[in-house]
């Protein structure tokens, strides 16, 4: 199984200046090699759909270290693909340090490998809010409830109601008449105009294809 360290023979140079449009530019933020990494699927799912509707797309870590995955199931076909594509594989090896990220250029970022990994950083904390504050879209994996929380959101998300549940069968709280969806499944979640959705778990939709169909509307 190959994994993805092959790197060198698939570098090229980046822009000498980035995008300029907005429209264009969606970011990746993943936990720094420092601490574990995402599973590659929690990436290159949303990375692919991204680039599949036509967005420019940056990785970004809080240091600028090399995107690492704790798992790569290469029986996945759109793995496989994330592995063997040289602007993926380039873009994940070089990304941006969060510090240096204008907020500005870009209309989504997409939170990978755990909450409390990357949205506890407080350049992560700042692009969320600048990104929502110019009409942008934040998502990622994992639990809503540990996003709005570890990225400082929950004064923007109707201050005073309670998380939606994520446990079956429980009772489903509302964030006041913001909320779009209260569904059950932690997988994902994504946050546009102080509005929370999370990901129905029947829903055959990936996030990184719900942020591409929201920014579309």
């Amino acid at each position: 199984m190959r994994g993805g360290h092959d790197i060198e023979r698939y570098r090229r140079s980046r822009p000498d200046s980035p995008h300029s449009k907005k429209a264009y530019n969606i970011l990746i933020a993943v936990p720094s090699h420092a601490v574990k990494g995402p599973d590659m699927k929690e990436v290159s799912h949303a990375y692919r759909a991204f680039t599949k509707a036509g967005y420019h797309v940056d990785f970004v870590t809080a240091d600028g270290s090399p995107v690492k995955f704790s798992q790569s199931d290469l029986t996945d076909p759109i793995n496989r693909w994330f592995v063997e594509d040289a602007n993926a594989k380039y873009s994940a090896d070089q990304p941006l340090k969060a510090k240096d990220i204008v907020p500005k250029r870009y209309v989504a970022v997409y939170f990978a490998g755990g909450n409390s990994l990357v949205t506890d950083n407080q350049w992560f904390q700042s692009l969320a809010e600048q990104i929502l504050s110019n009409d942008g879209i934040i998502a990622g994996s994992g639990n809503a409830e540990d996003a709005v929380n570890n990225l400082n959101l929950t004064n923007r998300i109707d201050f005073g109601y309670s998380i939606p549940s994520a446990d079956v069968g429980k009772t489903t709280t509302e964030y006041g008449s913001l909320v779009a969806e209260a569904a059950v499944n932690e997988k994902s979640w994504m946050i546009h105009r102080n509005e929370l959705s999370k990901s129905d778990a029947q829903n055959e939709k990936g996030i990184g294809e719900q942020v591409v169909t929201r920014l579309a509307s």
